[in-house]
């Protein structure tokens, strides 16, 4: 279950030839080799092993069907003509929020393949059809919906699976489903399938065809699949399932019933090849060199590459990206990044590095927010190359990853020695299942760049003691050489033991990180720190007309450094209330304090203790289909280090706010609108120390399926007060526009156009007297009072295809 505090808490260089890193690639080769030999024996060994059977015998034989079945052959939602032939399931059962009893709506899925495709068609009946909440939304963005899904598990290793969903218009969300992954899809992958959706004046249909070849198998001959169907009715949060998949039971595929006698015969050969040309024309300010910053523009520019995935063994992927473009992503959601002791994490976008993620995670103290990952691609800023291993050949689980970025040569000036040069990432992990839920595993991670390097490597493992409690950890050792700083050696170890249940949660972990440990490849919030974190909610469950759960829960960490020193601790609670109207809040209460040592700011002799106490809000609201409402409200205290050169950190108090409001005035519009506060008082003179607004409003207007148009307007306003802080009054505001036309992923046509505008003066820094040339001893990029002047923009045409063989 996700927590309502989750919300909130959370020598000369020497570049490496080809040749060396070709060398790289043999061991993978040879290991995947060898793996898959001894795997095939595994594999037909298990394939009918009594322990990977249906938790409850659950199971349905779908039969081969002579025709293929279409939508219109549910008209009047029943089965007409050959569609009769198709095994149906029914009897669902509720997960949540009444675990175990009777789906409050009928639901009734046919099921049926041929040499090429399984056909999948819900029949979704509902008393009150005026109620089903369908929306023409942009692939993937279907949740806030009534949504079916069925995940497919192959393999039947009760661990992975492929989820394919569709909200009532037949609007797609496909994804890989991986156990203990917060008990969501990871959406980042896409495949080709194909999906109708209608509504009906007894509920809605909804037709699914998936090929074989987009599917990972055992190959041909017949065989058994483990599988979950699952529909949810929005308006009153209601998950219901075939077969019964209990809340009481950490784990989906855990308890999956069973597909039986399928023959995917469509899986053999699997080549895909996806060509894109770019054609862009753009305008920045170059700031590279600080002390001469100045406009930088391109009418045309071409750009091509060619995206690839080849499929062998039946379940092994090697995927390629040449010269990858990703134009067309969306920006990152803003955050608050002002006064910030510590990275902000930003999550990854790109296709290319969030497919297949999940063979890459590491067990270990994860829950709660991006603390220790030990792979984040987003340190491959600006990759030339990719190329991705990964696959799974019985118990054995494996991914490779190889990549370049030439960010490092690009930052720095022209004149820099550094111009030009690329860092080089190499990424191995191996992982061996162990019983029914239980693993081992181990990874290593390289970065180098003209001499230096940073190397990461060690174990990992989970093991599953029982249906509700879960321990898992991690061990790692770093060691790098950095020219700037010298080698350095470092220790990561984090252990973690959870238990959830239908009414209770509980989360002990534990991080031990030294001062040198060092991750380039990865993030980590801190070092030289011992970190205890617990966490434990129980819910009471009325589950009464208006009121479905209620309870507290509490939260309690404690940080000290490798001297012994307490730096760190917070206390909160709060009591959530969830109610069937989509919609729940809770009130917080906590207590928390840092304590700065001379090594986190170079003006302080001494270590410096302060303490906050702070209130909170956090709510959620989806009443009615066309509005969502999110609320996250806190008074507390805070720590001020953005203080004016020579001043001493000090005490401010701090509002904080973030609230996100969703509009659906009709079903092919979508409005997303956020706003962020962040404000700092100097809590002893009263005086506002800054005031960060952030505004952002994004609108998406989907015309068909497959053509839609999105527009994004944000505004960025740091108000700095120069008596109290160093920071600089920044205005910024951006827009984007986006036009798709997504045939299915990996075919489209992208157009795109992006504006910036920045309080900048038009000269971008202080001249010498009577010339146009930078004063040298000026501070670089200079502002003005009010003024915004457009400093960056972009137009660009991407067209992309996909070959499949």
């Amino acid at each position: 279950m996700t927590s309502v505090l989750n919300l909130r808490l959370t020598a000369d260089p020497v570049p490496r030839s080809r040749v060396k890193r070709a060398k790289r690639l043999l061991p993978v080769v040879a290991i995947t080799l060898c793996l898959a030999t001894y795997s095939t024996a595994f594999t037909e060994r298990n394939r009918d092993n009594p322990e990977l059977k249906s938790s409850d015998g659950s199971s349905v034989t779908v039969p081969r069907l002579p025709t293929a079945p279409a939508i219109s052959d549910f008209e009047g939602m029943q089965p007409r003509g050959a569609a009769q032939q198709m095994s149906m399931v029914s009897s669902f059962i509720q997960s949540d929020p009444s675990d175990g009893q009777p789906a409050t709506q009928r639901t009734e899925v046919y099921l049926g393949f041929n040499d090429k495709n399984l056909y999948v068609v819900w029949l979704c009946f509902d008393s009150e059809p005026g109620k089903v909440r369908a929306h023409l939304v942009r692939r993937e963005n279907i949740y806030d919906d009534d949504v079916i899904a069925i995940t497919i598990d192959t393999f039947r290793d009760h661990r992975h699976g492929l989820n394919f969903g569709n909200n009532p218009l037949g609007v797609q969300a496909d994804g890989l489903w991986t156990e203990g992954n917060n008990n969501n899809p990871d959406n980042s992958w896409d495949t080709v399938w194909n999906s109708r959706g209608k509504l009906t004046s007894q509920g809605y249909i909804v037709w699914q065809e998936i090929p074989f070849r987009s599917l990972r198998a055992h190959g041909s001959g017949r065989q058994d699949w483990g599988v979950t169907l699952h529909r949810v009715i929005a308006r009153n949060q209601e998950s219901d399932y075939w077969p019964r998949v209990s809340s009481r039971i950490t784990g989906r595929l855990t308890q999956e019933g069973v597909l039986r006698e399928i023959d995917p015969e469509g899986t053999k050969g699997n080549i895909q090849l996806n060509p894109y040309g770019v054609l862009s024309s753009f305008k920045v300010v170059d700031d590279r060199d600080p002390i001469n910053p100045r406009f930088s523009e391109k009418l045309a520019r071409g750009k091509i590459g060619l995206d690839s995935k080849v499929v062998f063994h039946d379940s092994i992927v090697f995927d390629s990206a040449l010269n990858p473009d990703f134009a067309q992503i969306e920006s990152d959601q803003p955050q608050n990044t002002v006064n910030q002791r510590f990275e902000v994490f930003f999550p990854e976008k790109r296709p290319f590095f969030l497919e297949n993620a999940n063979f890459f995670t590491v067990q270990g103290a994860s829950f709660g927010g991006p603390n220790t990952q030990l792979l984040f691609t987003r340190r491959i800023a600006d990759p030339s190359y990719g190329l991705r291993l990964t696959g799974k050949q019985g118990p054995w689980n494996m991914g490779f990853l190889f990549a370049d970025d030439k960010s490092p040569g690009k930052i720095v000036p022209p004149n820099d020695p550094l111009t030009g040069k690329k860092a080089y990432f190499s990424v191995g992990r191996i992982t061996h299942d162990i019983g029914k839920n239980s693993s081992i595993g181990f990874i290593y991670t390289d970065r180098e760049f003209v001499g230096d390097f940073n190397r990461v490597g060690g174990l990992d493992g989970n093991y599953k003691i029982s249906k509700n409690w879960n321990t898992a950890f991690h061990s790692v050792v770093s060691s790098t050489q950095d020219s700037s700083s010298g080698y350095s050696f470092g220790q990561d170890h984090e252990a973690q033991l959870d238990g959830e249940g239908r009414r209770f949660t509980y989360l002990l972990q534990y991080q031990d990180i030294t001062q040198g440990f060092r991750t380039e490849t990865g993030f980590v919030r801190r070092t030289d720190i011992r970190h205890w974190n617990n966490y434990y909610h129980f819910y009471f469950r009325p589950e009464g007309k208006h009121l479905i759960f209620h309870g507290p829960e509490i939260s309690f960490d404690r940080t000290w450094d490798h001297q012994g020193n307490g730096i760190q601790y917070n206390v909160n609670g709060d009591w959530v209330f969830q109610y069937r109207n989509n919609s729940f809040f809770a009130p917080i209460i906590g207590i928390q304090s840092d304590t700065l040592r001379p090594q986190d700011f170079d003006a302080l002799t001494f270590n410096r203790k302060f303490t906050q106490d702070f209130v909170g809000l956090v709510a959620f609201a989806a009443p009615v289909r066309q509005v969502t409402l999110n609320t996250n409200l806190f008074l507390q205290g805070a720590v001020d280090v953005v203080v004016p050169k020579g001043q001493l950190p000090v005490e401010g108090d701090d509002l904080s706010l973030n609230q996100t409001l969703t509009l659906r005035p009709i079903s092919p519009l979508t409005i997303d609108n956020t706003y962020i506060l962040d404000r700092v008082v100097h809590n002893r003179l009263h005086h506002a120390v800054y005031n960060n607004h952030i505004i952002r409003s994004k609108w998406n207007y989907q015309f068909t399926k497959e053509f839609s148009l999105r527009f994004i307007a944000q505004y960025n306003g740091l108000l700095a007060n120069p008596t109290y802080t160093s920071l600089q009054t920044v205005k910024n505001m951006n827009f984007d526009v986006l036009f798709t036309y997504l045939v299915h992923p990996g075919t489209a046509v992208y157009v795109g156009y992006n504006s910036n505008l920045e309080n900048l003066d038009p000269g971008l820094c202080f001249h010498v007297a009577g010339t146009t040339q930078c004063n040298p001893n000026g501070n670089g990029l200079i502002r003005s009072n009010g003024r915004l002047i457009n400093d960056g923009k972009q137009i660009f045409v991407k067209v992309s295809y996909l070959f499949r063989h």
